[in-house]
C-alpha cells in the first residue's frame, strides 16, 4: 500500500505495510494482539491495536495516533509502540481496562462540558424576540390600505 504526501511542489511516496504484515508482528509479539480500523467521535478513521480476551470484547490497548491527536496511517511503528510496552513486562490486562475506563470517562466528560455550553447559549437566546422587524415595504402597504378606507 502506498501513501503520497504532498509538500508543495514535492511529492512523497510511502510504502505503508497490509494489515496482514503488521498483525503477523503484533502476534508474534502477543498472540492475542491484533490491529482493527475503527471509526472515532470525529467519524474520521483511526487505527487501533487490541487485546482479545475470550468471551469479553476486545479492549483497546492504543488508538495509532501522533502527539497532537491526528490518526496515522497504519504501520509497523505501531508494532515497535507495543514492543516498548511489553519491555517493561507483559500486556497488563487490568491495567488496559482501567485506562480505557479513564479514557470513557474523560470523553464523556469533554462531551458534557460541550453540551453544557450550547444549553447555556440556548436559555440566553429564550428570552429575546424572534419576531422579525417589519420591512418598509409592509409598513407602507397598510398605511395605503388605511387611507384608501
Amino acid at each position: 500500500m502506498y501513501r503520497t504526501h504532498q509538500h508543495g511542489s514535492l511529492a512523497l511516496v510511502t510504502d505503508l505495510p497490509e494489515k496482514a504484515d503488521v498483525d503477523r508482528e503484533l502476534k508474534l509479539l502477543d498472540p492475542r494482539l491484533f490491529s482493527e480500523l475503527q471509526i472515532d467521535v470525529h467519524q474520521r478513521p483511526v487505527w487501533t491495536v487490541n487485546l482479545e480476551l475470550g468471551d469479553v470484547p476486545p479492549q483497546l490497548v492504543f488508538e495509532y495516533r501522533d502527539e497532537d491527536g491526528v490518526a496515522l496511517p497504519l504501520s509497523y511503528k505501531a508494532v515497535d509502540r507495543i514492543r516498548v510496552m511489553m519491555l517493561r513486562g507483559p500486556l497488563d490486562v487490568a491495567a488496559i481496562v482501567e485506562a480505557n475506563r479513564a479514557l470513557r470517562e474523560r470523553r464523556e466528560a469533554e462531551s458534557a462540558e460541550r453540551y453544557r455550553e450550547i444549553a447555556v447559549e440556548f436559555a440566553e437566546r429564550e428570552h429575546r424576540s424572534y419576531l422579525l422587524p417589519r420591512s418598509q415595504a409592509l409598513r407602507m402597504a397598510r398605511d395605503k390600505s388605511r387611507e384608501n378606507r
